[in-house]
């Protein structure tokens, strides 16, 4: 994010980046749901963005295994686990959309635009 932006907006731009790589590893998990072998993945970019700040760069994580029981096929896909956190997502996502945008907001106020 550049232009007018402080810790707080490079804050919750790298949180929508991770919660952006969240969503792709968590739709190859669904797609993948009955592939034998296949062991699913998780992103927990949280503890990154705690340990990096601002500067969490989501092209370098490594996305790690989960740790959810493997069926008989050697697949650790729970789709229920995976589309519950799907929907926790969603709503941390429009939260994090939604506080930019009141923070723009009261930037635009302050400037007089």
């Amino acid at each position: 994010m550049s232009g007018l932006s402080d810790v707080t907006m490079q804050t919750a731009s790298a949180a929508l980046d991770g919660l952006s790589l969240r969503a792709k590893v968590r739709a190859n998990n669904i797609a993948n749901a009955e592939t034998p072998g296949f062991r699913a993945k998780r992103v927990d970019f949280e503890a990154a963005l705690r340990e990096a700040g601002a500067s969490f760069d989501a092209t370098q994580y490594e996305p790690g295994l989960r740790d959810t029981p493997i069926d008989r096929t050697g697949n650790s896909v729970d789709l229920e686990v995976e589309v519950t956190e799907l929907v926790q997502d969603n709503l941390m996502f429009q939260a994090m959309v939604n506080g930019i945008n009141h923070k723009a907001g009261l930037l635009r106020t302050a400037m007089g635009a």
